[in-house]
């Protein structure tokens, strides 16, 4: 629905921790877009059966007006809760609550990322909501981060630190589709600048199209991740680019 009903902005997927005990933990799930919004009288009758916004949205969108209906019955039956908040015009947050048994033992990933601490990253991505995720799943690490939204903003501080001759960066993680000066063409200045000196790089993507790129960008990088990117997948990256190995499949988290 989200997707359907977002001609423009962005669509968002959160997980939180609600409340833990000692052997569950209950999580919550929303789904953020900046689509039509609905208004309070259609949001109060909206998990009916056949129910839709309008008549306008099923000539519109097509469907029968079941899904919602639908996920709020499997939500219930798995002892959860289904809501929404919205304002038309501006977008809709669907959330649901489901509760989880908890293992015995689980893997830290904090612990299997240890070597990472006080490593310096700078994250360059135009999208807010990803620098976001970037930031807080580094930074949970205790990983030194700066974030920046463009390839221009990135290559002013890589030039500021190599003037006054300051510790580089030990990796950049760089997105490909950038307005103005996108991910490839701020890597290749960044290369020239600094030469053998230019920090581990690792490719973020949402379109999988590795091919298209230009062979000598594709060797200078440590790995290409495509969106979206779990802390697991992003840990490994990281540790294949500064440990300079090729990681076996069970070193792969």
């Amino acid at each position: 629905n989200a997707v359907k009903f977002t001609d423009q902005g962005e669509i968002s997927i959160h997980t939180e921790v609600e409340c833990q005990y000692e052997d569950q933990i209950k999580l919550k799930f929303s789904v953020a877009d900046s689509g039509i919004g609905m208004n309070e009288s259609t949001i109060k009758k909206l998990f009916q059966p056949f129910t839709q916004a309008d008549g306008s949205t099923t000539r519109r969108f097509g469907g029968t007006g079941l899904g919602l209906s639908i996920t709020r019955q499997l939500v219930e039956l798995m002892e959860g809760h289904i809501s929404v908040d919205s304002t038309p015009g501006k977008g809709s947050c669907f959330s649901f609550t489901l509760p989880f048994s908890l293992l015995e033992k689980t893997v830290s990933l904090v612990n299997e990322a240890s070597f990472l601490v006080g490593k310096r990253v700078m994250v360059v991505d135009d999208v807010r909501s990803s620098l976001e995720v970037l930031n807080q799943v580094l930074k949970g690490l205790n990983i030194q981060v700066d974030i920046f939204d463009s390839g221009v903003k990135a290559l002013h501080e890589v030039e500021r630190i190599r003037t006054l001759n300051l510790p580089q960066y030990d990796l950049i993680i760089m997105d490909w589709k950038m307005p103005g000066m996108d991910g490839v063409e701020c890597i290749q200045k960044i290369k020239r600048l600094l030469g053998h000196e230019t920090p581990s790089l690792l490719m973020l993507t949402g379109h999988d199209q590795k091919s298209s790129l230009a062979e000598d960008v594709q060797d200078s990088l440590c790995d290409f991740l495509l969106k979206p990117i779990t802390p697991a997948a992003l840990v490994t990256s990281i540790k294949r680019a500064l440990l300079g190995k090729s990681l076996k499949k069970e070193e792969v988290l």
